[in-house]
């Protein structure tokens, strides 16, 4: 499928839109048409090579949309769910995810190779060049092709641009105040920086009373996220500060870098797809 997405060519250089090429989903995969996209200061890392990926590079790994095809062996996903996507995904049978550490599956160790887990090729070419998806998922672009570990459904009343930074932001912060520092009721809280990370780490540390913390991990704590989404618990909508267009990506990141966003969506629309 012909796309385009926001590609890293070289480093210390601003995203450029490109045509890119999507492939089909394989065995175990599924493909996405991507509504939103949160704009991940981890992403800005690829343009200095502090996080190191093969160039070029699809930037994007928080994001939310709905599936449009599904390979074989994709059981508990079918066309027509919205989903988020999890920036790590888990097996459920290697020996981390069966004591309960998903974040630290076995599939983490190709994150950044830029080939998918399914059969190890690229999904995503610009011409003939093979393109590094950001966390093997590359959600700046309308379409992507990710495997099924990636992938979790959610309720369709949940907005995208709200689903989208649940993938990582919230539950980064979140976790690190409810999981890692297990904040106990009557303790002083210090929260240095207050942007998609920081403020969900505060609305961990203020309501962790009000829910029980498991390990961090997508996979378990996005249900659990959403949820306290929708009791009205966890402010999410107040959290996205300015949406913009695939095409101002760069904007978007000249903003989060002079402070002016919590954080900053990308929004797709029909005129993308």
């Amino acid at each position: 499928m012909k796309t385009k997405g926001a590609l890293l060519w070289e480093l210390n250089s601003p995203f450029r839109v490109d045509e890119i090429e999507v492939g089909d989903p394989v065995d175990d995969e599924v493909q996405i048409r991507v509504h939103a996209a949160g704009m991940c200061h981890s992403d800005h890392h690829l343009t200095t090579g502090a996080t190191p990926i093969g160039l070029p590079a699809l930037g994007g790994h928080e994001g939310a949309g709905v599936v449009t095809k599904v390979g074989k062996n994709v059981t508990r996903i079918e066309e027509g769910d919205h989903v988020i996507l999890a920036f790590i995904p888990a097996c459920g049978e290697c020996p981390p995810c069966l004591k309960g550490y998903r974040s630290l599956c076995d599939r983490g160790a190709v994150l950044l190779g830029g080939k998918a887990i399914a059969d190890g090729t690229s999904r995503v070419h610009a011409g003939t060049i093979e393109v590094s998806p950001m966390n093997l998922l590359g959600t700046f672009a309308p379409y992507m092709t990710v495997h099924k570990d990636s992938v979790v459904k959610i309720d369709r009343d949940v907005p995208f641009e709200t689903a989208a930074i649940i993938g990582c932001a919230v539950p980064t912060g979140f976790g690190s105040a409810t999981n890692v520092a297990q904040v106990q009721p009557g303790e002083t809280v210090v929260i240095v920086g207050v942007g998609g990370i920081g403020m969900s780490a505060l609305q961990g540390a203020v309501i962790l009373g009000a829910a029980t913390s498991s390990r961090s991990t997508p996979h378990v704590e996005t249900p659990k996220l959403v949820g306290l989404y929708k009791s009205g618990l966890l402010k999410i909508d107040e959290m996205v500060t300015t949406t913009y267009s695939l095409e101002n990506i760069n904007d978007g990141y000249a903003d989060m870098l002079d402070g002016k966003n919590i954080r900053g969506v990308i929004k797709f629309s029909e005129a993308d797809w």
